[in-house]
């Protein structure tokens, strides 16, 4: 089996296809695409080797010399992102040391409020507020 052929089967296994359904599409017998699957399981690594997106498994476009892209589009990207914040490079959650309420941030930042209403309230009054 050729490299294109697995991509595919990579790509269609990744869209949520059965057996039956790739093999049909790639005019492959249903065996030899359930046994490839089998022993070739499908885990996000894999995906991203491939360079599909990471959420609809669409085939992604690497430039030569570029950064490596992990999705096809902005909204498979925010797609992903809110359904993964989990997966969020170092946010963590940060407490407002005027109202007190929990807000996310990374701590590279060292936010200490949760808004600029909060941090013109700490020095004194309203101040100026959008």
């Amino acid at each position: 089996m050729d490299y294109l052929t697995e991509k595919a089967i990579t790509q269609l296994q990744f869209q949520g296809y059965g057996y039956r359904r790739i093999a049909n599409l790639l005019n492959l017998p249903v065996e030899t695409v359930k046994s490839h699957c089998k022993r070739h399981p499908l885990t996000p690594a894999k995906a991203e080797k491939l360079s599909l997106c990471l959420q609809c498994g669409a085939d992604v476009g690497q430039k030569p010399h570029r950064k490596k892209k992990r999705f096809c589009s902005d909204r498979c990207r925010s797609a992903w992102w809110n359904a993964h914040p989990a997966d969020s490079p170092g946010k963590t959650a940060a407490v407002c040391q005027f109202c007190g309420k929990e807000f996310p941030s990374y701590p590279v930042k060292n936010r200490k409020f949760c808004s600029r209403a909060c941090y013109f309230k700490s020095k004194g009054g309203g101040g100026y507020e959008r």
